[in-house]
């Protein structure tokens, strides 16, 4: 697969995320996995990127070029984490990634296409601000994660009260060994982080996630 395939002009970009966007959703109802929280809200920044440019293209200004990257950015990494974690997803074929100019996978270690194994953890304080989630199969002796799994994908978010789904927990984490380690901003001291877990294969299939847990930020 390629390194990096997201377009980095600007025009490029535009015609990229919009042919993308405009094909999940006319498959969205078909694949049945991804939430429509997650979908408006990849079009909410989409909208942003777009109004951004438009402000551009009417006056390339310090301030509109300023704003332009900005959203550029924040548009291009939850696209970046959309395409990660829904778009490799078996509902997803090759023939769809091909007509949404995303690289196929050209090597899997494991035919498996279903998840069973189960997340356990445990979040614990390192130092301020920084904590760490130290994860393993539930009901196993062992801490090694499954053979042939990428990881884990943690979920998470800060919030002022407890969620009442996993579509509120709107950041994600990559988990490839134990002991993963989060950081958060000094601002954010003091304030309730809610997270879940599920395991990761090789074809990035993803397991069913767990109850969700919570800590405070130190």
């Amino acid at each position: 697969m390629a390194k990096d395939f997201m377009p980095k002009n600007k025009d490029v970009f535009n015609n990229f995320s919009e042919d993308l966007l405009d094909y999940v959703s006319s498959k969205a109802t078909d694949w049945e996995h991804i939430y429509e929280k997650e979908l408006s809200g990849l079009k909410k920044l989409q909208d942003d990127f777009k109004k951004a440019f438009a402000d551009f293209r009417s006056s390339d200004s310090t301030k509109n070029k300023t704003s332009l990257k900005t959203a550029q950015a924040n548009f291009t990494k939850a696209l970046r984490n959309f395409i990660k974690f829904y778009l490799y997803n078996p509902l997803v074929t090759d023939a769809d990634r091909d007509k949404m100019k995303i690289p196929n996978r050209s090597s899997v270690r494991t035919s498996r296409t279903v998840v069973l194994e189960l997340v356990e953890f445990v979040i614990r304080v390192i130092d301020v601000g920084l904590l760490s989630v130290d994860f393993w199969v539930k009901g196993s002796e062992s801490k090694a994660k499954p053979r042939g799994y990428d990881g884990a994908i943690i979920r998470w978010g800060i919030l002022d009260h407890p969620p009442e789904s996993i579509e509120e927990l709107t950041n994600f984490s990559t988990a490839s060994r134990r002991l993963h380690r989060l950081s958060f901003n000094k601002e954010d001291e003091g304030k309730i982080v809610y997270f879940t877990m599920t395991w990761q294969n090789a074809r990035s299939v993803l397991g069913k996630w767990s109850p969700i847990k919570s800590a405070r930020i130190p």
